[in-house]
């Protein structure tokens, strides 16, 4: 984010936080759906 935030003084484009946004969420999904898979299978055993 600190690198968006220099690219836009520099350009004064709000493309790059666009992006920044777009990737950051992608990266925290996909970080959340291996969570749930991992968590899934420890407690598969509680589900008894």
């Amino acid at each position: 984010m600190g690198e968006t935030r220099r690219i836009y003084a520099r350009t004064y484009d709000f493309q790059a936080d666009l992006w920044a946004a777009i990737i950051y969420i992608t990266v925290v999904e996909e970080l959340r759906r291996l969570w749930d898979r991992l968590e899934a299978r420890i407690t598969r055993h509680l589900k008894r």
